[in-house]
């Protein structure tokens, strides 16, 4: 779990000038590495480590390029050269120099460079005394000492013996230099902001109209955010307690601390509404926490609906956008897993279905959040609560087939360790729907059930579901599930030192020969356990009946399926469990330990072995917190050298299962270091060469395609997507491949590729559930009416008419008015005319708020003029109707925030000029028949609007000839 600050930049518009701090916590115990994230003292060095917004005296255009190589780039040499620069330039500005001096700070933070970070920090503390970063720099110090509470938890682990001794050492570092050290911030900032706090109500006495200085508005920030920063670091220790069942007694404490400083917070910190709706946040977390979940939903549920004080008509700015979408996210998740909890079921799947899945357009929607890496999990993890809420409310069937979905989309996209810790994540949901539901599961279930309980090793409830999986067993999950459950056991019970127990159950899978097969791996793989482990315990119990009669079976059993198999395929298959569990560390010593001969005979999987070794160091690297280290990115690179070394070897020996690893490997390394070419070019031989793998192939396509997308390599994707579709038509990267490709060409322009692409994702399996609302119908239909393809668009329509009927819903407007857009460009004016002015008669005029609003108006309009240019009878009052009903869809476009970067509103306006020329044109024609009142009108119109763009040059010089010639006519 890992703490970290964001920034929010200045703004006019929400006046935010205070750093505001988001706890980003991976909510799995699956994610969670206690070691790996909070060992860079990132908890708290992060609080500071951001760069604060650029203030005062430095231009716009030089802190915008700051910003982005700090914060985008991330190029710390670069970012060095141009302070230095800056700092030329800007000098004499001590407020500016402040600024910048502090942001080196931020580049010892990035290189990993904390003790200069820390010695940088007090320097300039005394230097700058007054700046804002200088009353928040102890937090770094604070930082370090968090990350030695965490380390002696950690080494309880690695020293068991003395576990309870790290324990306490722990908390004394916790409770001597954490807590007091906050404690005291939070105490010296309020004590500075009472005496500036003063300060300003003196000087309001003198003038009512004085804003709140610089120095007191920096304080207020700071003092909000040391608490909230006291508010998450309690639960961050609360949550290394967890692991400790006897700490739990001072775990309910801490919390209960936490609890009560997140109450206070949300009831007396209101004067900023982003840091009071974290509060908000922290306080229902907490409540999780204690168990208090009905109390909880009730704190979270408050969050899913708020918006942020964003003026109409203003943009929203990005880091705004993101920083509500996370918040937003983080409620559905949290407040569905506490009705969940709390056995409010209904009102969970709501929090999902209406925050998380509906049809929502605005700029803090989350119906497209899956696409976003930052939110993915948040994600994955709401959709796997709904699934619960589903089936704890009654439809155990439909919640436990929504898992197995989840499961089944991810067991699918490969090992990469993210789609194997959502999978474990699944099958955790699995045990929860058994004790939700009371309902029997079928034995697929209880095993996958079992699994999510054996990767928590919380071994005697895996064994429970286990049997329960034998037990639900039918014909037809004799070969399937019955042979994979009894191994788990066994091996469960070797785990515990129940040996005899464990050779028994493997024996059991003597009776599955005639049906797997002598050559079977995994009855082969039973057969090698069973003989081990009896002989193990045979020894260790010599002259012991029972364990000598357990190795004369167990040496049948492994005689009848043809002896032992090479000791290197054996570790292989080992090496392959602890990884899939997650266990990568030892899997890279089980591949690492691998011989290359062994009793003089070669191993067949020692190549294979070799390369595995690094695909999990690049796995491991992939799940840490410290990702993005230069330092470690330079190790992982360093990786590419012997993996290149490794997949030679394998092509000359023809072990294409160890190229196969090799290029996987590499083409991860290229993925997330962001060399897109070498990637692809990585890739390229799973389209052809590697046409035979089973278990990276499919993923391996699809990261092919989105990385040739990204290099503009359109033809090359749609060569790769076509094995997508062909050899892989059920699978979810087939079905993000359509996708890719139909976003791909509708951003160029290329409407009719582009809708071939979203009727392949419409035909996907994975489809089916979204196309049947009406907002995923109605993205369909405006893309084959891009396209022109009216007769496929008439099918959709009539699907989505059969969903909303009568609906006189959002969903029904939508459809009424795709109805008329498809005769609108069947040139059916005339239905256009009659359709839209009946939906204003029955709905309203639209607003332009609503998503088809402006457009709805601009057709009705355009149809008004198109209708009378085809009768050829053209005259004022159709285009004075037609210009009113474009004038307004004109400004509710302007009034679309969403609408202003997208075309639509030059393409409105455009459209208004040109038509109001056409409108003046005739007027000309009257006054050229002597009606005066005519030239009067020109002149009014241009005369008013002659100093705006009046739709381009061309169009302006035209209105201007107009205008010579109706003064002629004064």
């Amino acid at each position: 779990m890992v703490c970290e600050a964001l920034e929010e930049k200045s703004k006019d518009l929400l006046r935010l000038e205070i750093r505001y701090v988001q706890e980003t916590c991976n909510p799995s115990k699956t994610h969670r590495n206690w070691a790996g994230k909070l060992k860079l003292i990132a908890l708290c060095l992060a609080l500071i480590g951001l760069p604060l917004p650029v203030r005062a005296q430095l231009k716009e255009d030089d802190a915008q390029l700051l910003n982005y190589i700090l914060n985008s780039l991330k190029y710390a040499d670069t970012a060095e050269r141009f302070i230095d620069k800056l700092l030329d330039k800007y000098g004499a500005d001590q407020a500016v120099k402040a600024d910048l001096e502090w942001r080196k700070v931020d580049i010892h933070n990035l290189r990993g460079e904390s003790d200069q970070a820390a010695e940088l920090s007090k320097v300039l503390q005394k230097k700058y005394p007054k700046h804002s970063r200088s009353s928040l720099a102890d937090l770094g110090s604070i930082g370090r000492e968090m990350a030695k509470v965490t380390a002696a938890f950690d080494k309880a682990t690695t020293d068991p013996e003395n576990a309870a001794k790290h324990h306490q050492a722990g908390i004394e570092v916790f409770e001597k230099n954490v807590e007091p050290s906050l404690n005291a911030m939070v105490t010296d900032l309020n004590a500075k902001l009472k005496t500036a706090q003063e300060k300003y109500i003196k000087a309001r006495r003198a003038n009512p109209d004085a804003p709140p200085p610089k120095e007191y508005r920096s304080l207020r920030g700071n003092r909000d955010n040391v608490e909230l920063v006291r508010i998450s670091v309690l639960r961050v220790f609360a949550g290394v307690l967890r692991s400790v069942p006897s700490l739990a007694t001072k775990r309910s404490e801490v919390l209960n601390k936490g609890l009560a400083y997140a109450q206070t917070y949300v009831e007396e910190r209101a004067n900023n509404r982003l840091l009071q709706w974290q509060a908000q946040m922290q306080k229902g977390r907490y409540e999780i926490e204690l168990e208090k979940n009905a109390e909880a939903y009730d704190s979270i549920s408050v969050l899913l609906g708020i918006r942020p004080p964003v003026p109409r008509g203003r943009p929203v700015p990005a880091d705004l956008v993101d920083y509500m979408k996370k918040l937003h996210i983080e409620a559905v998740l949290y407040a569905s897993q506490a009705a969940n909890h709390a056995g409010l079921h209904e009102e969970a799947v709501d929090a999902v279905e209406s925050y998380m899945l509906g049809a929502d357009k605005g700029p803090f929607a989350l119906n497209e959040a899956h696409r976003d890496p930052k939110l993915e999990t948040y994600f994955f993890l709401a959709q796997l609560e709904r699934a619960i809420g589903i089936a704890g409310g009654g439809d155990t069937t439909k919640g436990l087939a929504e898992v197995q979905s989840l499961i089944d989309k991810y067991k699918s996209q490969g090992n990469d360790p993210k789609s194997q810790a959502f999978v474990n994540d699944a099958r955790k949901g699995l045990g929860r729907i058994a004790e939700v539901s009371g309902a029997k599961l079928n034995a697929e279930s209880y095993y996958e059930g079992g699994m999510g309980k054996f990767s928590e090793r919380r071994f005697e409830e895996a064994v429970s579901l286990f049997l329960n999986a034998l037990d639900a067993a039918n014909s037809k999950d004799r070969k399937d599930v019955v042979p994979k459950t009894l191994i788990k056991i066994a091996e469960i019970q070797y785990i515990l030192g129940r040996n005899a127990e464990a050779v028994m159950t493997f024996l059991e899978l003597h009776k599955w020969v005639p049906l797997l097969g002598k050559d079977d791996l995994s009855i082969k793989k039973a057969a090698n356990d069973a003989m081990s482990i009896a002989t193990t315990a045979a020894r260790a119990n010599r002259g012991h009946a029972g364990y000598q009669a357990l190795e004369k079976l167990a040496d049948a059993f492994l005689n009848e399926v043809g002896g032992d198999i090479p000791p290197g395929l054996r570790e292989f298959v080992k090496a392959q469990e602890a990884e899939l569990q997650g266990d990568l560390a030892g899997a890279i010593d089980i591949y690492g330990g691998i011989q290359e001969v062994h009793e003089g005979k070669p191993e067949p999987v020692y190549l294979r072995a070799q390369a595995k070794v690094i695909d999990c160091k690049v796995q491991q690297w992939l799940l840490n917190a410290k990702k993005d280290d230069p330092d470690v990115v330079a190790q992982i690179k360093g990786l590419l050298a012997p993996l290149s070394e490794l997949g030679k070897k394998a092509k000359e020996a023809g072990k294409l299962q160890a190229q196969i690893v090799c290029s996987w490997a590499a083409a991860q390394i290229y993925l997330n270091t962001g060399d897109q070419a070498k990637a692809v070019e990585a890739l390229i031989p799973f389209q052809e060469e590697y046409a035979s793998d089973t278990q990276y192939r499919a993923a391996a396509l699809y990261y092919l395609l989105e990385n040739q997308i990204a290099l503009e390599m359109g033809a090359e994707a749609e060569v790769t997507y076509k094995p997508l579709k062909s050899d892989y038509p059920d699978h979810i990267s087939s079905y993000y491949g359509a996708l890719q490709l139909m976003e791909y060409f509708r951003g160029k322009g290329e409407a009719e590729k582009a809708a071939q692409y979203i009727l392949d994702y419409a035909s996907h399996e994975k489809a089916a559930e979204e196309i049947k609302t009406v907002g995923r119908i109605m993205d369909i239909v405006d893309l084959l009416l891009e396209a022109g393809l009216l007769e496929e668009a008439k099918k959709w329509l009539a699907r989505a008419e059969a969903i909303v009927g009568d609906d006189d819903s959002p969903d029904g407007k939508r459809v009424y008015f795709r109805r008329a857009k498809l005769s609108f460009q069947e040139k059916d004016y005339a239905t256009v005319i009659t359709a839209l002015s009946t939906y204003i008669k029955k709905y309203g005029e639209p607003k332009s708020s609503e998503e088809d609003g402006p457009y709805i108006l601009q057709m009705l309009g355009e149809s008004h003029l198109r209708q009378s240019i085809a009768n050829k009878s053209l005259k004022v009052s159709g285009l004075k109707l037609a210009l009113i009903n474009l004038a307004k869809a004109v400004n509710g476009i302007k009034d679309r925030r969403d609408l202003e970067d997208s075309g639509e509103r030059s393409k409105a306006e455009r459209a208004y000029w040109t038509w109001s020329y056409l409108m003046m044109f005739t007027y000309k024609k009257l006054g050229d028949a002597g009606s005066k009142k005519a030239w009067v009108k020109i002149r009014r119109f241009i005369v008013l609007n002659k100093n705006t763009n009046m739709g381009g040059a061309k169009l302006k010089a035209r209105f201007t000839k107009l205008l010579k010639e109706a003064e002629k006519h004064k």
